[in-house]
């Protein structure tokens, strides 16, 4: 499980031990003791996590130092419209 949580947490972005953590943290929150519950319970977040991003698909922070750099501008630019 420990192998799968850090394949999972290198696919959403985390790159610390605590991240990691978090992830099994919150599988043993909800009672996941075995390979097949944690994969169901990702497929469960990922799914609740992609439902949200499309009710908000602009309020998502960027993931890169770029993203975040282009974001910035683009809110800039939106006050200087106005």
């Amino acid at each position: 499980m420990i192998d799968y949580a850090i394949k999972q947490g290198a696919l959403s972005g985390v790159r610390t031990w605590r991240g990691i953590e978090s992830i099994l943290t919150r599988w043993r929150e909800i009672g996941v003791k075995t390979l097949d519950g944690a994969e169901a319970a990702q497929r469960e977040w990922q799914g609740r996590r992609s439902a949200v991003q499309q009710q908000q698909p602009y309020k998502t922070a960027p993931q890169s130092a770029v993203g975040k750099a282009l974001s910035n501008l683009d809110a800039l630019m939106a006050r200087t419209e106005d």
